[in-house]
């Protein structure tokens, strides 16, 4: 190996290590960098030891040339501990061969494909970011005789690896759409001139980035009509500067009249009156459970113009059957505690048919049906017998080794004391005291039976959590169902206001949850529960375009003047004309 004055020899093209140490120094700390993001075993990858390609344009065809198995195999933290890498360039140069070689066992679209291909285009702009960060600390050269070593080092391999790094192959997939448009060739057309044949519309149609990684080599194989295209950036824009909306519609010093023509529909350096209306992000505020009513679903949409005589069937009745005069194609509502549901399923309309489907269920039952439910039961028969002695002898085991726990805590089963239900009695009234304006405001002749319920169920209040507790999951069963059928009532366009009973359940609920953190000293700790900290935003968004002047059209006449055509006079009679 030969070299001289530091630069490239001819033989081999191979560098000698730098003589000064500030790049030596900054190694360590980007391979630490490469190793913590390492999650494809690039720095475990074997490479040819033997191999350097001193040209970045040839590195990735030598590489694809490569035998599938190195020689001499090394990996990149072997050579790491050996203090190999002393340029830039071998750490570029040692990247790309193992992650072109990494790639090529992945196809185009997988996720290891995406994740080789975003290591290694991360590891390189690290790389050109350090190398820029150590230039600039070192200062402007003057002349190209000042710059020292490391400086002409550094340039060199930035020049060296910024041209031949690209973010990828940037290609889409193209096809040539062709609309013939309808013959409309008039009937009066001349016989020895025919009219032109109508043009064809060709639209060329493309699609996203594929992805493709530039380590990838292989060709993109499509089918049919389609092909592959190459998106290229167009540098027009910056050879002539950064535009910027000042190039397009200068600026004024005064506001435009909208009746005059301008060259430009966009105005500058004024506010349009539309931007002063536009929402800003307002904070969120739960005001109660947004249910979606039973009643949009396609279903109950059906059911209901079922209901209202809207695109009702018309059927013989010699096809119809007795119990079922009409079959319709939405499934039945169940009802259930606390909420109901309808099937999304469609359900076959027999309705209309000779052998109706529950003829049919009829023979399978007389022939399969009732033996099938015979086995069904024996079989549970014996499972419960089973299972019942085999559950008898475990209890009877456990009973022996250890001891039930209890069923409650034991400050849940004391009743409420007398102190904190002295502050829940309200306080009594002296009479010619003077009258509370704010709450003959708030007074709501609805609270009395509030109030009268709440007495009713003062034993199971105050024996204990247990009972409040299940007053109180009563209460909010019974909130869901008047609330449900609220919704079910109601047009899925405009819901319901609820009902004095349901404000009435409301009250009654909210009461008996406030008195039961009260009375016993709930927090927050005592829950399970994980609260979210997010702050949920509401934000709107403005649909338009940009404001401006319309633009006006030409009239067909002068605005002022005679529109008389001249030397054309209406009718008059000759003056002096002989009878």
């Amino acid at each position: 190996m030969t070299q001289k004055n530091g630069k490239f020899s001819s033989a081999t093209g191979l560098r000698e290590p730098l003589s000064t140490t500030e790049f030596a120094d900054v190694i360590p700390d980007i391979f630490t960098v490469f190793t913590d993001a390492d999650d494809i075993g690039a720095m475990t990858t074997p490479l040819p030891s033997g191999f350097h390609e001193p040209e970045a344009s040839r590195l990735l065809a030598s590489v694809h040339k490569l035998p599938s198995q190195a020689k001499n195999p090394t990996t990149m933290q072997q050579r790491i501990q050996e203090h190999y890498y002393t340029t830039p360039y071998q750490i570029y140069h040692d990247l790309t061969v193992v992650c072109a070689r990494t790639i090529s066992h992945y196809p185009l679209g997988s996720d290891e494909y995406f994740d080789v291909d975003f290591y290694y285009r991360f590891c390189v702009e690290v790389l050109l970011r350090e190398l820029t960060r150590l230039h600039m600390q070192m200062g402007p050269v003057e002349s190209e005789g000042d710059q020292s070593e490391l400086q002409a080092q550094l340039l060199e391999d930035f020049t060296s690896i910024s041209s031949a790094y690209r973010q990828g192959n940037n290609e889409t997939i193209s096809y040539i759409h062709e609309e013939e448009p309808a013959d409309s060739q008039s009937p009066y057309a001349p016989v020895y001139q025919p009219s032109a044949p109508p043009r064809k519309t060709v639209q060329p149609l493309f699609s996203s980035l594929l992805g493709k990684s530039q380590l990838d080599p292989r060709p993109t194989v499509v089918g049919g009509d389609y092909t592959i295209s190459k998106v290229v950036a167009s540098n027009r824009v910056g050879a002539r500067g950064v535009q910027t909306m000042d190039a397009i519609s200068p600026g004024s010093n005064r506001i435009p009249n909208p009746s005059e023509a301008r060259n430009s529909l966009i105005l500058n350096d004024f506010f349009h009156p539309t931007w002063y209306t536009i929402p800003i992000p307002s904070w969120l505020t739960y005001k109660g459970t947004a249910l979606k009513p039973p009643t949009a679903l396609p279903n109950a949409i059906a059911l209901k113009q079922d209901a209202n005589g809207g695109n009702k069937r018309t059927t013989l009745s010699i096809l119809q059957r007795g119990k079922h005069p009409e079959r319709t194609t939405t499934s039945k509502l169940v009802d259930v505690p606390g909420d109901s549901y309808r099937s999304f399923a469609p359900v076959t309309d027999s309705g209309d048919a000779i052998i109706t489907g529950g003829f049919k269920a009829g023979i399978w039952l007389q022939h399969l049906g009732w033996k099938r439910i015979q086995e069904i039961k024996q079989a549970t028969k014996e499972g419960e017998s089973a299972s019942e002695e085999k559950d008898a002898d475990e209890d009877k085991e456990k009973s022996k080794e250890t001891s039930p726990p209890p069923p409650w805590p034991s400050k849940y089963d004391e009743p409420i004391s007398d102190e904190v239900m002295a502050r829940w009695k309200p306080e009594p009234v002296e009479a010619g005291a003077p009258i509370d304006v704010a709450a003959l405001v708030n007074w709501d002749p609805a609270r009395i039976t509030q109030l009268e319920e709440m007495k009713r169920d003062r034993n199971d209040i105050t024996k204990s959590a247990a009972s409040l507790q299940r007053l109180i999951s009563i209460n909010l069963l019974r909130l869901n169902k008047l609330r449900n059928q609220r919704y079910r009532a109601s047009d899925p366009r405009s819901i319901l206001p609820p009902g004095d009973e349901e404000k009435n359940v409301y009250h009654r609920t909210a009461k008996l949850l406030t008195f039961a953190i009260e009375a016993y000293k709930l927090s927050p700790g005592d829950f399970d529960v994980k609260f979210s900290r997010h702050l949920p935003v509401l934000t709107e968004e403005f649909g338009g375009v940009l404001p401006g002047a319309m633009p006006s059209k030409p009239s067909q006449y002068p605005v002022s003047g005679n529109r008389r055509v001249p030397n054309i006079r209406g009718p008059y009679r000759k003056k002096n004309r002989a009878v």
